[in-house]
């Protein structure tokens, strides 16, 4: 699995340590350095240079592995006091739903994300893995078309439930 347990302000807990990593790249390279979570800083990329520039408050959102967002208000990113903020992929949108790795049930990536929409694209033509590549091939195919779209209709039905709420 995974080896850190979490990221806090730039601090690394992985098993029993502690590693100040902005810290540790000073010392190396002497330069300040800031770590920040991915969405964050391609959240901050759009406001700054994309998409995102023209608009005071906006919100920013990434369909992947899981499903995360970024929130500005007033041309700043909200970040809050504890923790990352604005993990809308860990809202509930199922009661009682599937697992997620966060301990709750029926979060939104879930249900919504581009893993499990490829896993469920696998698992229906019986692969153990599925990249992006052979995904577009399948779909292209017309292969098993009927219960494709009902994947595909589940999958946006889930998303939009989701984005209705944010």
């Amino acid at each position: 699995g995974y080896p850190y347990k979490n990221i806090i302000n730039g601090i690394i807990y992985k098993e029993d340590k502690k590693i100040n990593l902005p810290e540790v790249l000073f010392k190396e390279f002497n330069i300040p350095t800031y770590l920040r979570n991915d969405v964050k800083c391609s959240a901050l990329c759009e406001k700054n240079i994309g998409s995102l520039k023209k608009y005071d408050n906006c919100i920013f959102i990434t369909l992947g592995t899981g499903i995360g967002g970024a929130y500005f208000y007033k041309n700043e990113l909200v970040v809050p006091n504890k923790f990352q903020g604005f993990e809308i992929g860990h809202m509930v949108i199922e009661t009682d739903g599937r697992q997620c790795k966060c301990g709750r049930k029926g979060c939104f990536e879930e249900y919504a994300s581009m893993r499990i929409f490829r896993k469920e694209i696998a698992q229906l033509f019986n692969l153990e893995k599925i990249d992006s590549y052979k995904m577009f091939q399948i779909l292209e195919s017309q292969e098993k078309q009927e219960e494709v779209d009902k994947i595909i209709e589940q999958y946006t039905d889930y998303l939009c439930i989701g984005l209705s709420n944010i």
